[in-house]
């Protein structure tokens, strides 16, 4: 039962997110560590339009020009 329930889970953030497609949104995108300093560097907002999504094991994904986001960066659909 409780595997069912996670494809259903998975089903639904997929359809949620697919319709994030051809519309703008406004993400947070998480930096690697400064490469110099071994650092963590703050994370950038980014806005642009999406232009698909893919669903992996960390859940949907937008993909925004060259930039994949977790859909749950997501802060805003415009």
């Amino acid at each position: 039962m409780s595997k069912a329930l996670q494809e259903l889970t998975q089903v639904a953030q997929l359809a949620n997110a697919s319709t994030l497609v051809g519309r703008t949104v406004r993400a947070v995108v998480e930096q690697s560590n400064d490469p110099k300093t071994g650092m963590p560097r703050p994370a950038q907002q980014t806005e642009g339009v999406v232009d698909r999504v893919t669903f992996g094991a960390e859940g949907a994904t937008v993909h925004i020009g060259n930039l994949s986001v977790p859909a749950t960066k997501v802060q805003e659909v415009r």
